[in-house]
């Protein structure tokens, strides 16, 4: 197996998981910020474990896909980016 399929799949993870877990933290961040606004109460919420690891989940199915898929285009010599040759 290539090191550079690693790499990239690798790299597809971090961007995914960085990406599905701001989505998941943005209604939480935004009533941290206005509680801190308000009442300068701060509610904790330990559910947020749970969506690290679904985020961390997606992230994988999408590294999944994109394993496949590259190693499948190293494999073949052509893909979607790569020109025929």
């Amino acid at each position: 197996m290539n090191r550079d399929v690693v790499n990239r799949t690798v790299r597809t993870f971090l961007q995914s998981f960085v990406g599905t877990f701001s989505l998941f933290s943005i209604p939480y961040l935004n009533g941290l910020v206005t509680g801190v606004g308000e009442s300068g109460d701060i509610a904790l919420d330990f559910t947020f474990l749970g969506k690290i690891a679904v985020a961390a989940l997606i992230a994988g199915f999408i590294s999944l896909i994109t394993f496949v898929q590259n190693a499948l285009e190293d494999a073949s010599g052509s893909g979607f980016l790569k020109p025929d040759e």
